[in-house]
């Protein structure tokens, strides 16, 4: 750790400015060239999730503060706790507060933003709590872009366990305004989704459903749907499914195909991730799943893949969901390497919607549909897994959120023979919960 003004600071906090294993590696001179240039790269990468440039950096060592001001009790049956919090910098203002429970933004992952500049403020927030743990995260940012250390509390909730609602917003497109583009199964995977959803009603205190299909599908529709989840409580548990199209357009990034889209030019009336996330991130629960049954649904970076040929009908009746961009992953230092490389030597300083985003395949791959299967092998494989819980599981007849992950995984890699493979785009690892039993 750093020692700063009589405190210590983990690395960790200055990784955006510090952790730069290229400049190390170069400067000891016995590291390969590639493996020097992927390290940049992933420098480069972590850069633009931040929205930051090397030159925006001011590498002063002046991290905001953050205290609790609030003595806790440990163990509580309250559903809220009122927590009062000091944030302060010396040098810069404060641009924002963020406030977590579970891994959750409860403010979304903009944070609560201050409307005045300030060096300094205290401020109450009311933090709803969840039967169980509650794991509770402060931190403030500066306008340098400097986050504090966290201010951490652990609170138990005690209370008898009572159902909550479950929210289920499904949507598939399989008829489309271009003909040439008609798919087969995705308006029928967000119905049996839905259907089979709906046969764990006896877990909830009620069902809310809600189904978009074909023409319904606009991103003017999609925009309304925040109404929809408006209700939505943070003990409530919300899943979202997507299935049809996804479209990279020429810059590499992904479009839902939306019922109008242009395929050529999928900005223009498509469903771009970023509509997707924000939807996810204006949600509530605490429990909150997101899956997608498209092609390219993983995330990916444009400088991690190239043009390739549009992929072709692989065997008999198998479809490919894809639009018209082919891709590939490059040679040499492509996803697999820089996903492995940032495991061991990058932190992800990025903090997302809380909700975990479990995607059929990976950013350069293409989800597959069949006759076989009677739906997309994506979704054929969530609900054969839905269908025999005892076997997904440890026995009992509830399925979890990594349970249910880990079995698609197998099932399509297997039936695809690892030309499709699910990926997880978010991921909150600090919760895992019952999505499905009776």
């Amino acid at each position: 750790a750093f020692r700063l003004n009589n405190r210590l600071v983990a690395f960790e906090q200055f990784d955006i400015y510090l952790n730069r294993p290229d400049i190390i590696a170069q400067r000891i001179g016995k590291s390969p060239p590639q493996i020097i240039k992927a390290y940049l790269y992933l420098h480069k990468k972590r850069m633009r999730k931040q929205k930051l440039k090397d030159s925006d950096l001011n590498l002063d060592f002046q991290i905001p503060n953050v205290k609790l001001n609030t003595d806790l009790d440990l163990v509580t049956e309250k559903e809220t706790e009122t927590i009062s919090i000091t944030a302060w910098d010396e040098v810069y203002n404060i641009k924002r507060i963020h406030v977590y429970v579970n891994n959750v933004p409860i403010f979304g992952e903009r944070g609560y933003v201050l409307k005045s500049k300030t060096k300094s403020i205290q401020k109450e927030f009311e933090v709803p709590l969840v039967i169980g743990e509650n794991r509770i995260q402060f931190s403030t940012v500066n306008t340098n872009g400097a986050e504090s250390l966290y201010e951490t509390v652990d609170i138990i909730r005690e209370g008898s366990t009572i159902k909550h609602d479950l929210y289920v917003l499904t949507i598939g497109v399989s008829e489309y305004q271009d003909e040439r583009f008609k798919l087969t199964y995705p308006t029928k995977d967000a119905k049996d989704v839905m259907n089979k959803l709906g046969e764990t009603s006896s877990m909830y205190r009620k069902i809310y459903p809600k189904m978009l299909l074909d023409e319904e599908v606009t991103t003017s529709n999609f925009a309304e749907l925040k109404s929809f989840f408006a209700n939505c409580t943070h003990e409530d548990v919300a899943i979202v499914f997507i299935a049809g199209h996804g479209i990279l357009d020429e810059k590499f990034n992904y479009y839902f195909g939306t019922y109008d889209i242009d395929f050529d030019k999928p900005k223009k009336k498509g469903l771009a991730y970023a509509e997707i996330h924000e939807l996810l991130n204006s949600i509530k629960a605490y429990k909150k799943l997101l899956i997608m049954d498209t092609c390219h649904s993983g995330e990916l970076d444009e400088e991690e893949i190239e043009e390739a040929p549009d992929a072709d009908i692989i065997e008999g009746d198998i479809k490919f969901r894809s639009g018209l961009t082919g891709v590939r992953k490059k040679e040499g230092v492509g996803l697999d390497n820089s996903i492995n490389i940032v495991q061991e030597f990058f932190s992800d300083t990025r903090k997302g919607s809380g909700a975990t985003v479990i995607s059929s395949a990976g950013g350069a791959e293409y989800a597959l549909e069949s006759d076989r299967w009677k739906n997309g092998l994506f979704t054929y494989a969530l609900l054969s897994g839905l269908d025999n819980p005892e076997e997904v599981g440890n026995g009992d007849p509830f399925i979890t959120v990594s349970e249910i992950r880990s079995h698609v995984y197998t099932i399509v890699a297997d039936l695809s023979k690892g030309k499709q493979i699910p990926t997880a785009r978010e991921e909150n690892i600090s919760q895992d919960y019952i999505i499905f039993g009776n």
